[in-house]
C-alpha cells in the first residue's frame, strides 16, 4: 500500500498450521526510500495474538487500516480475524469493532461514498465510522468466504468467493446476485477462490480463479477465458493469481505457485513473460512514480528494474562547489519527451542539457520527440561548475520520460517506470 505522503507500507507476520510454537505478533513495515530500507511500525496486538497481516488500506481521511488473522497452530474453529486502525501513519494501532464469526480477513477497500468494506471468512462487513462498528452484510445474501472486492466505474460492488463464485450488488450491499461464473468456461476447470478483481478504464473487469484469468465486458453476465497460466489449480487456497492494472493500461499477472510474472498490453489477447520473483507473487503495488513492486511468498519485496535511474554527484553540496546529475535509461519502444524538473524554494524550474545547465522558470521538456531507445543509454543531464550564492536550501530533482507532447502535472504522468527523483541539500 502507498500512503498519501508517498511512503510505502507492507504487512508481515508468521504463520504455521502444523508447528505448535508461540506466534509472533503481526507487524507493519514502512519504507520512504523506495524499498532500500524498511522501518518496523507498531505491532498489531489486540484482543488476541495476530500473526499475519493480510491487507492494508489508507482511507480518504488518512487513517490506515490493517487486516490481520491469528495463525498459531490452534484448531481452525478458533482462528480469528480482525481489523486494526492507525491514525498516526502506523506508529500506534488499535483494534476496531468485532467482525462476528470471521476466521480470516482477506481484503479491504474504500468505496466512493467513503465507507470501508472488508471481505472475510464470514462474508462482507461495512463501516462508516472508521471501524467503531461493522455492519454484517452476510444476512443480505453473502454467505461464503469473500476473497476479493471491487467497486466498478458504474458503482456496482463485486465480491469474489470460493469455487469461482462472483456476486454483484448495485444497492450498497443490501441485495446480491450471482453472476453465473460458477460454470466451466470454454473447457476451463473452475476451482479455488476468486482471489482478485480489477477493472480496466474501458469498463472491462478481470478476475482470476485457479490457474485461469477471465474477462467480462457486460458486468459479469458472461465471461471470456483469456489464458491458463499453466499449473495445477487447487481448492486449498494456497495457490493464486494476483493481478495489477498498471497506469499505462497494461495488466500484470503474478502467480504464487510459480515464480513468473506475465504482462498483457492488448486486453488479454496475448501475454508476455515479464520477469521472475523467487517464491512466487502474492501482491503487486504501483507507486506514484510508476515503479512496480511485487511481494513474494518468501516474505521479500521486489521492485521492477527502473527504466530511468538518476545519480547525483552528491546529495549535499555547498555554495561554490560543482554539481552534476547523470541519467541511465533502459530501452524503450515508443516516442517520448525528456523532462527535467527542480523543485525548491517554493518554485519549480525546468533545466536544459547545456553545459553549464540553465534553469528556466517556464516548464518545458529538455528534449522532445525522441524516437525510442534500442539499447541502454546514459549521460550527464545537469551540470554547473559552481553552485551560486543564495541557492541554499533543499531541492528535489526529477527526471522522467513522458509521452510525446504531454505536459506532466506530477510524476504519475511519466511513462510508468521511466521516472526517477532524488533530493539534494545546498548549504552555505
Amino acid at each position: 500500500m502507498q500512503a498519501s505522503d508517498g511512503s510505502i507500507y507492507a504487512g508481515a507476520g508468521w504463520a504455521s498450521a502444523t508447528v505448535y510454537i508461540d506466534p509472533v505478533a503481526a507487524k507493519v513495515f514502512k519504507t520512504t526510500d523506495c524499498g532500500k530500507t524498511w522501518a518496523e511500525m507498531g505491532p498489531l496486538v489486540g484482543n488476541d495474538w495476530y500473526s499475519n497481516v493480510s491487507c492494508l488500506l489508507q482511507s480518504s481521511d488518512g487513517a490506515i487500516f490493517a487486516g490481520a488473522t491469528t495463525y498459531d497452530g490452534i484448531p481452525l474453529e478458533h482462528e480469528h480475524g480482525a481489523v486494526f486502525i492507525s491514525e498516526d501513519m502506523g506508529k500506534h494501532w488499535s483494534q476496531t469493532g468485532e467482525l462476528d464469526g470471521s476466521r480470516s480477513v482477506n481484503i479491504l477497500i474504500q468505496t466512493r461514498d467513503n465507507s470501508v468494506w472488508v471481505g472475510t471468512w464470514a462474508g462482507i462487513f461495512r463501516t462508516t465510522d472508521n471501524g467503531k462498528t461493522w455492519h454484517n452484510m452476510t444476512s443480505h445474501g453473502v454467505t461464503s468466504n469473500v476473497y476479493s472486492l471491487l467497486e466498478t466505474l458504474s458503482g456496482a460492488l463485486c465480491a469474489g468467493g470460493p469455487y469461482g463464485n462472483i456476486l454483484v450488488t448495485t444497492n450498497g450491499g443490501f441485495d446480491w446476485t450471482y453472476t453465473g461464473f460458477t460454470l466451466s468456461l470454454k473447457g476451463a476447470a473452475v476451482c479455488g477462490e476468486v482471489n482478485c478483481l480489477i477493472e480496466n478504464p474501458d469498463g472491462s473487469v478481470y478476475s482470476a480463479n485457479g490457474s485461469t484469468i477471465f474477462k467480462t465486458m457486460d458486468g459479469g453476465q458472461s465471461w471470456e477465458n483469456l489464458v491458463d497460466l499453466g499449473w495445477n489449480c487447487s481448492t486449498t487456497g494456497r495457490e493464486k493469481i494476483t493481478l495489477l492494472q498498471a497506469r499505462d493500461g497494461s495488466i500484470y499477472a503474478g502467480t504464487s505457485a510459480t515464480t513468473g510474472i506475465f504482462r498483457t498490453t492488448n486486453g488479454g489477447i496475448s501475454w508476455e513473460w515479464a520477469g521472475n520473483v523467487p517464491g512466487g507473487v502474492t501482491c503487486f503495488l504501483q507507486s506514484r512514480d510508476g515503479a512496480i513492486y511485487a511481494g513474494s511468498a518468501s516474505g521479500d519485496v521486489f521492485k521492477a528494474e527502473e527504466g530511468v535511474h538518476l545519480n547525483l554527484s552528491s546529495n549535499s553540496v555547498s555554495v561554490g562547489e560543482s554539481f552534476r546529475a547523470e541519467i541511465a535509461a533502459q530501452p524503450i519502444d515508443q516516442i517520448f519527451d525528456v523532462w527535467g524538473i527542480i523543485i525548491g524554494g517554493g518554485s519549480s524550474y525546468s533545466f536544459t542539457l547545456a553545459d553549464p545547465s540553465v534553469l528556466q522558470n517556464e516548464l518545458r521538456p529538455m528534449v522532445s520527440g525522441v524516437p525510442g531507445l534500442l539499447e541502454s543509454y546514459s549521460r550527464t543531464i545537469f551540470s554547473i561548475p559552481a553552485v551560486p550564492p543564495g541557492a541554499e536550501g533543499d531541492y528535489r530533482i526529477i527526471v522522467g520520460l513522458v509521452d510525446r507532447g504531454k505536459t506532466p502535472r506530477g510524476i504519475e504522468d511519466a511513462i510508468p517506470g521511466y521516472v526517477s527523483e532524488m533530493e539534494v541539500t545546498v548549504s552555505p
